[in-house]
């Protein structure tokens, strides 16, 4: 959020502004971005890996309660003048354990649905983090070609007004200080208009990285966007739903979980173990005859830990402590949440209303620059008051293309705060470009 808000801060004229082509289309709305960051972010991707690699846990920790079968074979050749027996002999066995008991195993089978849980709520939020990243990268390019916009036609506007200046002073209408004044504005103004060329780059390049490849020109907001508040219009509602469907703070209440079930896998270790066991062997003597052997046995295997050094002990004590700090950790993320929720909520009940209360500014200025503008032609004003008049409305431009852009962002966040953002809220924010 921070990145957008920064580039907004020096937004230029309104969005709809033509931009500048990009090279190497891929889309140019929206939801063709999106669809091609689906495919092609990386982190996306490797949250995507990282799932599927957690739900092994499950397989994983049940092949701990399910039987194993161990065959074991190996020959030996034997020569020597101490040697009666055969030359060769071959042997076969193959080893049944099927576990009847072990607590540590069964622990860890339940613990496995935890795992998987966790991995699912945070691969829900790296999709909802995707929606968001993209939103950001794509509005921060249409505020860096406002931006753009924004100080070429400041620019152009102050070098006629250099130019005017200095025809004035040759005909003895204006003093040099007047000149002088307009000289340095335009100096500003050309320097401002290099770091936004440079700022497009740098907005252009982050959406790169995120869709892998460069974009098309980009759909810009449409003039005139509907302005809602929140619904329902109630704060106490979002920050419920936060508290009940955020995937952050459902990862965070999983690893409680995760923790909660360690201490029991460690406690396990204090349990006895029981296994059936069974094996059959068979033994090959040559070029001797007659000397072969079979043997098959079937049993319980009893395993009782009396004193393991106090490791038992000490694992528990630690995974209690671990308990403890998941617990603090998830009732820090119910609040972090909450924050964000009521910032996203407050943001877009603030942002409608700049955008209203700056539509009616842009107006004002116009209007204060064009009086300005009379009455230097009359001589009652200076030309540094219509300098200050000419940069009073290219920011009352700017802040009117911030506050939509921010209108829309907050929308985003605060469905994702509460949990509930998808392809759809970006679907409804593409019908608002053009």
């Amino acid at each position: 959020m921070q990145g957008i808000q920064s580039i907004l801060k020096t937004a230029g004229a309104a969005s709809l502004l033509s931009a500048t082509l990009i090279s190497s289309v891929i889309g140019d709305d929206l939801r063709d971005v999106y669809d091609q960051a689906k495919l092609n972010d990386a982190q996306y991707r490797a949250a995507g890996h990282t799932l599927e690699a957690n739900r092994e846990a499950k397989p994983f920790a049940k092949s701990g309660l399910l039987p194993s079968v161990i065959l074991n074979a190996g020959t030996r050749y034997g020569n020597g003048d101490s040697y009666t027996g055969s030359d060769h002999t071959a042997s076969a066995q193959l080893d049944l354990t099927q576990p009847l008991f072990n607590r540590e195993h069964y622990m860890q089978y339940k613990q496995a649905d935890s795992i998987i849980a966790k991995a699912e709520a945070e691969y829900s939020t790296e999709e909802q983090g995707l929606i968001i990243r993209v939103a950001e990268a794509y509005f921060n390019v249409l505020a860096a070609e406002d931006n753009l916009q924004f100080t070429r036609a400041e620019t152009k506007a102050i070098f006629n007004q250099l130019d005017q200046a200095k025809q004035r002073y040759e005909v003895g209408l204006i003093a040099i200080t007047d000149v002088h004044e307009a000289q340095a504005s335009y100096d500003n103004a050309r320097s401002n208009q290099i770091q936004a060329n440079n700022l497009l780059e740098q907005t252009r390049e982050a959406l790169r990285v995120i869709v892998g490849g460069s974009t098309g020109e980009l759909a810009k907001l449409k003039p005139s966007i509907p302005l809602r508040r929140p619904n329902p219009s109630s704060l106490d509602y979002w920050s419920k739903q936060a508290l009940d469907n955020n995937p952050a703070v459902d990862a965070a209440h999983q690893a409680v979980e995760i923790a909660r079930k360690e201490v029991e896998v460690k406690r396990s270790g204090h349990y006895p173990t029981l296994d059936l066991v069974a094996s059959k062997s068979e033994t090959w003597d040559h070029p001797s005859f007659g000397n072969d052997r079979s043997n098959e046995e079937i049993g319980l295997q009893l395993t009782l830990p009396i004193y393991l050094g106090g490791s038992v002990s000490s694992n528990v004590r630690k995974t209690r402590h671990e308990l403890k700090a998941a617990m603090e950790n998830y009732e820090g993320q119910k609040r972090a949440v909450t924050q964000q929720v009521r910032d996203a909520y407050r943001g877009v009940e603030t942002a409608m209303s700049q955008v209203k209360a700056l539509q009616a500014s842009k107006v004002s200025a116009q209007s204060a620059l064009d009086a300005t503008v009379a009455g230097y032609e009359v001589g009652s004003r200076t030309l540094v008051d219509v300098l200050n008049a000419q940069r009073d409305l290219y920011q009352a431009r700017s802040n009117h293309a911030k506050a939509r852009y921010l209108y829309v962002l907050n929308g985003l966040y605060l469905r994702q705060a509460a949990g509930s953002l998808g392809e759809a809220d970006l679907d409804s924010v593409n019908t608002l470009l053009k």
